[in-house]
């Protein structure tokens, strides 16, 4: 039985404690909501899910924000959603629905997350937890699915590059658009191989690194392209192993448990350059801020 504070009216405890109780049941419906939009923006093209590397990355974005976010308290005075912001998530969803476009989905979930957790945390506590909504943004497959273009040229500079590659070995090769005939192996870099998975899975753990090592934050306008060319560099590093394993190795092992478990060890490779050049960029600017108080300390 909850007891009543000294001074406090027992009419006012009632009041206070049916807020609260209501308070969590809204809560409780907008996470349900929120969820069941999530799993059917992931769900309504399953294209994008054409192997593990590429799906778990964005699949693990929602849980990496619930987790550098906690601890999640709700703030006393949480109070209403704010209706333009609300508005402005119904307009983007109902944009998405009827262009069929992933991006605009992703930015109404977003919106209205957005929405919903600045109604109910401290002014403090949003303004710290504001800038992970880079991780629910990065949580949908709007990359892969709404980037074809980009992913045409992504394929077709990797088929390029492979063509350059091993006909500077030695071998006979033969390119039209992104097919292959390497010593007698057709080699096709279809779909499946525009890297755009890729580049979402870059960007997630570059977003997460970069939240992990404070000083090695760049601006979007670094950040973006820094996780694109290495994303690009990623795919055609892929696209030239699973080419060798099949003209050296054999198209089967290239088409079978290779094919996944090379782009998971490229995946690991591009993650690994990418957590260094985090690191190097900390310590550049952690060069750049203590030079200068040392030559005014001298």
């Amino acid at each position: 039985m909850k007891s009543v504070p000294a001074g406090l009216p027992a009419s006012s405890a009632v009041a206070t404690a049916g807020r609260e109780s209501g308070g969590i049941g809204v809560d409780l419906g907008w996470l349900l909501g929120l969820g069941g939009a999530a799993a059917w923006i992931w769900l309504r093209d399953r294209t994008w899910m054409d192997s593990s590397a590429a799906t778990l990355p964005a699949l693990s974005a929602l849980p990496l924000f619930a987790w550098l976010g906690r601890p999640w308290h709700r703030s006393p005075d949480a109070g209403a959603v704010s209706f333009p912001r609300l508005g402005a998530a119904c307009g983007l969803w109902v944009g998405g629905l009827l262009f069929d476009v992933t991006l605009l989905l992703t930015l109404a979930w977003t919106t209205a997350l957005s929405a919903w957790l600045r109604s109910r945390l401290s002014a403090s506590d949003w303004a710290d937890r504001r800038p992970l909504l880079l991780l629910p943004f990065l949580a949908f497959p709007w990359v892969a699915l709404d980037a074809a273009r980009v992913g045409w040229w992504f394929r077709l500079s990797a088929a390029a590059l492979t063509q350059w590659l091993f006909a500077a070995i030695g071998c006979a090769v033969e390119r039209r658009g992104t097919l292959l005939l390497i010593d007698d192996t057709s080699v096709a870099v279809d779909a499946s191989c525009s890297g755009l998975n890729v580049l979402q899975a870059l960007l997630i753990g570059g977003a997460l690194a970069a939240f992990l090592l404070p000083g090695a934050r760049l601006p979007l306008r670094w950040l973006g392209p820094l996780l694109a060319g290495l994303a690009w560099f990623s795919n055609c590093l892929r696209v030239i192993l699973l080419t060798g394993v099949a003209v050296f190795c054999g198209p089967e092992l290239a088409r079978g448990w290779f094919h996944s478990a090379g782009g998971w060890l490229v995946l690991m490779v591009m993650f690994l350059l990418t957590l260094k050049i985090l690191k190097w960029l900390q310590g550049r600017q952690r060069a750049g801020l203590t030079g200068p108080a040392r030559e005014v300390s001298g």
